[in-house]
């Protein structure tokens, strides 16, 4: 049995609308230049691009339909819920550091500790 100790931590990640940061198998793909300043924050924090996966798990198609749809009926802008990703950190990381790196990178808009 793994402790609360022993389990990773999460950072949710959301990038800055208009990155279209998408998660392919290839790695994570987008409008803007993204890579090496990511894989530089992670790397820091003894994380790799693997431990990333998609916050909603609803394909990818189907939230943006919704978006879309949402997005027309009422007008304004909203959040394109594609672009939230949670970060899987090894236990013992420095996740205040992770978040602090990220935060500070122009294509993200919030990384946080979840639980």
């Amino acid at each position: 049995m793994v402790s609360r100790s022993d389990a990773p931590d999460r950072v949710v990640l959301k990038f800055s609308e208009g990155t279209n940061v998408r998660l392919r198998p290839t790695g994570l793909e987008a409008a803007v230049a993204l890579q090496p300043a990511l894989e530089e924050a992670l790397r820091s924090s003894g994380v790799t691009l693997i431990d990333v996966q998609r916050l909603f798990e609803r394909p990818e198609a189907e939230l943006t339909a919704e978006h879309e749809l949402a997005e027309e009926r009422s007008g304004h802008q909203l959040a394109d819920l594609n672009l939230y990703y949670v970060i899987r950190v090894p236990a013992g990381s420095d996740v205040a550091a992770l978040c602090e790196a990220l935060n500070a990178l122009p294509f993200v808009e919030l990384a946080h500790h979840g639980q």
